[in-house]
C-alpha cells in the first residue's frame, strides 16, 4: 500500500475519536466569557393593554415602571421619533428571572403594527397554563396561528404543544408545554 494510502486510513480511524472530542467538551470547566442575556424589550402602543396580554394573561409579574427620560437611549436604538413620549416596564418570570422582559411604550406618533416577516419573538413556558393563555388570546380576539404538536411523544417529557400569535402590535409570542417534568427556569 502506498504512503498516501497509508496516512489516509490512519486519518479515518482516528476520526470517531477526535469527532467525540468537540470543542465544548474541553471547555465544560473553562470560564464562561461570552455576554450574557439581560431581557427581551418590546415595543407597544400601549402599556394598559399589553400589561393585560403579558402580565395578565402570561403571567409576568410587573418589576417597575417608569417614564423614560427626553434623553433615553431607547430613541436611538429603536429608531423613536424624538417628539414621542416612552415608559418602560420590565416584568419578571418569578423569582428566578427577573426583569427579564420589557416592554417599552410609545405614544404620541404612530406605531404601526410590524407586518411582513416576523424579526423576533418571545418564546415562552406555558408551565401547565397552556390552555388557559389560548382561550385568553382567543378571547382579546389576537391572531393566532394552528397549535402543534412539540417534541417526541416517546421521551420522559412526552409530546408537548407550541402555539404562536402576534400581540396588537405585531410582536410574535409563542407558548409552549409539555405534559412531563417540567424544566426549571434558567436562574438570571
Amino acid at each position: 500500500m502506498n504512503a498516501f494510502l497509508s496516512a489516509l486510513l490512519a486519518a479515518l480511524l482516528m476520526l470517531p475519536a477526535a469527532i467525540a472530542q468537540t470543542p465544548e467538551d474541553e471547555t465544560d470547566t473553562a470560564a464562561y466569557d461570552g455576554g450574557y442575556f439581560k431581557r427581551q424589550a418590546i415595543v407597544v402602543s400601549d402599556m394598559e393593554r399589553a400589561l393585560s396580554l403579558y402580565r395578565d394573561v402570561l403571567g409576568f409579574q410587573l418589576h417597575s415602571l417608569s417614564q423614560s427620560s427626553a434623553t433615553s437611549y431607547s430613541y436611538e436604538v429603536f429608531n423613536i421619533p424624538r417628539e414621542a413620549s416612552i415608559r418602560f416596564a420590565t416584568l419578571d418570570a418569578g423569582a428566578v428571572q427577573i426583569r427579564t422582559l420589557a416592554l417599552i411604550e410609545v405614544t404620541g406618533v404612530e406605531v404601526e403594527p410590524q407586518t411582513g416577516i416576523r424579526r423576533a419573538a418571545a418564546v415562552i413556558n406555558a408551565n401547565g397554563r397552556y390552555e388557559a393563555i389560548y382561550a385568553a388570546v382567543q378571547a382579546m380576539g389576537l391572531e393566532t396561528m394552528d397549535p402543534r404538536a412539540l417534541g417526541d411523544p416517546n421521551s420522559p417529557r412526552g409530546q408537548g404543544v407550541e402555539l404562536g400569535f402576534v400581540d396588537w402590535d405585531g410582536n410574535l409570542v409563542v407558548i409552549y408545554e409539555f405534559p412531563g417534568p417540567q424544566d426549571p427556569p434558567s436562574p438570571r
